[in-house]
């Protein structure tokens, strides 16, 4: 990956009207420009460090009618962080938004919602509606119930797409679907987002030095 590869990226997630990400290992090599394309495109980062990072938020509450989607995100940190700090953070943060949610969806990039984590914490300050990891969790293929979250597959590369149908009873209760799918030639290509592609192929073109002057 390199900074262009960055830029087009979220060129193409605004095209999809992504509303967030979370920040994986990779994008902490390009974080400036990944931040900066963030805030020119309006496709949200969401992250939780041991201190604030100028433009990220530690997550946001979307409105859908009148149900309160909250996204927060555990995501890579540099290994120099204080670690009982980015706890205390996250944990805190999580509480925050698990209050303010109908549904709330966990990115997970760092692993940090194991299977045992969602278990001890459910009672501590509530759990995940939904968790969608990283790319470790590629090899995933079926939805994982822990308690009352659902843990999606991811994919590599954008092989898949999944759909996650939330309904919400007059309980409260939530009752998750998921549906995967495979992107493959039967799906047509969005012209947008491969010109978007192309360009980033095409190579750029070679500089020309100016002219020297020469002795008469």
């Amino acid at each position: 990956m390199d900074e262009r590869q960055v830029v087009m990226m979220f060129a193409a997630m605004k095209a999809m009207r992504y509303d967030a990400i979370g920040v994986g290992v990779v994008d902490l090599r390009f974080l400036p420009t990944f931040l900066k394309a963030s805030q020119e495109t309006g496709v949200q980062t969401v992250h939780i460090g041991p201190s604030d990072i100028p433009g990220t938020v530690p997550y946001i509450i979307k409105k859908v009618g009148a149900t309160r989607v909250g996204i927060v995100s555990f995501g890579a940190v540099d290994p120099k962080d204080d670690g009982f700090e980015l706890r205390k953070r996250r944990y805190a943060t999580f509480r925050a938004v698990r209050a303010e949610s109908d549904v709330l969806i966990l990115l997970d990039q760092a692993r940090v919602a194991t299977d045992e984590w969602l278990q001890r914490n459910a009672e501590r300050f509530g759990a995940p509606d939904i968790v969608i990891g990283g790319e470790a969790t590629a090899y995933v293929t079926e939805p994982k119930i822990i308690g009352k979250t659902h843990v999606l597959p991811t994919s590599m590369e954008a092989r898949f797409a999944g759909l996650a149908k939330v309904e919400i009873a007059a309980d409260k209760s939530l009752k998750i679907g998921y549906t995967r799918t495979s992107l493959d030639e039967n799906f047509a290509e969005d012209q947008d987002v491969k010109k978007m592609i192309e360009d980033y192929r095409r190579p750029a073109p070679a500089a020309t030095a100016a002219p020297q002057p020469t002795d008469s």
